[in-house]
C-alpha cells in the first residue's frame, strides 16, 4: 500500500507516542503538546501547536482510518474523533 511521507511521518510518531490527540483548530498531535493562541480578526480563536515537527491534519489522519490503519479510540458529544492510535494487528 502506497502512503504519503506525510503519512508514513504519521505511522512513525504513532509509534512512539501511542496515541494522537486532536485540538481546537483541527490539528492532531501528541497528547499535552504546547501551544499558543490562534487568532481570527483579532480574537483569540482556537490554540496552535507550538513546536510543528509532530502535527498532523484532518486529511493525514482520515486518510490513514480509511486505510485501515489507525482507529478512531475516542469521539467527544458531537460524534466528531479526538484520538486517534494504531490499529493492533491481529
Amino acid at each position: 500500500m502506497k502512503l504519503s511521507c506525510e503519512m508514513e511521518r504519521c505511522l512513525s510518531v504513532l509509534q512512539e507516542h501511542k496515541f494522537l490527540t486532536r485540538y481546537t483548530g483541527g490539528f492532531w498531535q501528541i497528547p499535552n503538546c504546547e501551544t499558543r493562541n490562534g487568532y481570527n480578526r483579532g480574537v483569540i480563536a482556537y490554540r496552535v501547536p507550538i513546536h510543528t515537527e509532530n502535527w498532523f491534519g484532518f486529511s493525514t489522519i482520515d486518510a490513514l482510518v480509511k486505510r485501515n490503519l489507525v482507529i478512531i479510540t475516542e469521539t467527544n458529544n458531537y460524534g466528531e474523533p479526538r484520538t486517534v492510535e494504531l490499529k493492533k494487528e491481529s
